[in-house]
Order: C-alpha cells, then structure tokens, then sequence
C-alpha cells in the first residue's frame, strides 16, 4: 500500500494567510475528486471552521487525540465544496496532547491530509512535523516573517520532512518589500508561487467561502491553482470555477442567514 501523503501547511509568524492557503488547496483537491482531509491542527486558536461558516461542533480533533472517538467520526463534509474536514473545537483543552497525532492519522482510513499548523513554533507544531512527509512554509515579503520562516524550515528538515517550498503571500510589489530571490536564498527554499495582496480574499473570508469558489477568476484565485495544479491536486481549473458564481454566492448567503450575521 502506498504511503499516505500527508502534508503541512506552517508559517513562522501569524497573519500571513496560512489557513487561507489551506482552505483553498482542500476545496481544489476535492473539486477535482481527491481524497484529501482539511485538518486544523492549531488546538489553541482554531480558524478552519471559522473561514468555512463550520462552528458550534462539540467534537473535533481534540475529541479524537483524547480517544474519545476515530477521526471519521468528527469529519465534516463542507457542503458548498464537498472537502472533508476535521475541525478544533473552539473551547480549550489544556490535557489535549498533539503528539498522539501521528497514531491517529496512521490509523485513519483516508490516505491524504492537509494539516493547517499553529503559527510559529507553537505547542503541537515539532509534532505535526512529525506527522508528515511534506510542508509548505507560508512567508509573507518582510523581515520578520522571512526570518521566522528560516526555523521552521530547519526544524523540518532535521525531522526529515520534505519542504515542497514557499508561498509567497500578500505581494504589493512595494519598495520596502523583500525580493523574490532574497527570500529564496534566505531560507534556502524555492518560492513556489507568488500570490498578490486581492481584495476577494478577506471579502471570501467574510463569506465563509474559498476564494476559489467565491471569486474564481481573481488573482489570487488563479495563484492557488497554480500552485494545486504543482502540487498534483489539480486538474484543469474548470472544476472549481464550474461551481463558482451564483452557486458559491447562494451557499454564503444561506452561511451568512443561519450565522446570524
């Protein structure tokens, strides 16, 4: 039986659009039929289920790392793209230990995992490298996040995970941001995409909406096909755009009407 491919999705820093990138690539890989497991690692301050209108569950990840039920057991199926989801509760639990994780996924019946990680070198983020084969480090242009990329890069090497690369987030092409090649040679790691700063990502996030489905034609849109078609989860980006438009805007309107926003 082939290995599970299971990959990470970590940034050095908070706020540079990790859980963005994660959300998009599920509902890539799902529109184009693969069998690939949103999973939001970050025990302490989860988002997955805030950026999908996913919220109100009881049961999550931290349920099963207790043993308290099997992974498909809180597995979500998130109507408006059909990718199966594992969210975090949004209470805490402080006995929650994330270096179960491993055993869990082993166990699991799915054969792929993305695994949206905690920002930084927070608790539970040595574990999920662990867990995985592949990552992908999130930077933003600037010192800090470039610099802050460069140790978790390290750590994921001495733990022998592959680093696919970087996405590059958040691009205004403005003086004081750093290069492309200055990035790269930082952090000893290919840019794998370049995404520009769009106005449809925080407008899909309010939607509870993927980019991909709520604005398909953006900039930013197109980036994550591109970096999904690198990637292998994608096919011809139709699959997500065909149920883009009216559709994608019917399932944020009724997420907006049962949120009571």
């Amino acid at each position: 039986m082939a290995e599970k491919r299971i990959i990470s999705i970590l940034s050095g820093k908070g706020g540079v659009g990790k859980t963005t990138l994660s959300v998009n690539l599920g509902a890539i890989a799902a529109s184009n039929g693969k069998e690939m497991v949103l999973v939001d690692g970050d025990l302490g301050n989860p988002s997955v289920g805030l950026h999908l209108g996913l919220w109100g569950y009881t049961a999550g990840l931290q349920s099963v790392l207790a043993a308290k039920c099997g992974l498909e057991q809180v597995t979500i199926v998130h109507p408006a793209t059909g990718m199966r989801v594992v969210p975090s509760t949004l209470e805490y639990s402080s006995n929650v230990k994330m270096s179960k994780l491993k055993d869990v996924l082993k166990a699991a019946t799915y054969r792929s995992f993305i695994i949206d990680s905690p920002p930084g070198i927070a608790s539970g983020v040595e574990e999920i490298l662990s867990s995985c084969n592949e990552t992908i480090v999130v930077v933003t242009p600037d010192i800090p996040s470039v610099m802050s990329a460069v140790k978790i890069i390290e750590i994921a090497r001495k733990k022998g995970v592959k680093v696919d690369g970087l996405v590059l987030n958040r691009v205004q092409n403005k003086r004081y941001e750093m290069h492309e090649k200055e990035i790269e040679s930082t952090c000893n790691v290919p840019i794998l995409v370049s995404i520009k700063e769009d106005r449809a990502v925080p407008e899909s996030i309010s939607a509870k909406m993927p980019a991909v489905l709520y604005a398909p034609k953006s900039k930013a849109s197109r980036s994550f096909q591109q970096l999904a078609t690198e990637l292998g989860f994608s096919g011809k980006a139709a699959g997500v755009k065909g149920r883009g438009g009216m559709m994608a805007r019917f399932f944020a309107w009724l997420s907006r009407l049962f949120g009571g926003e």
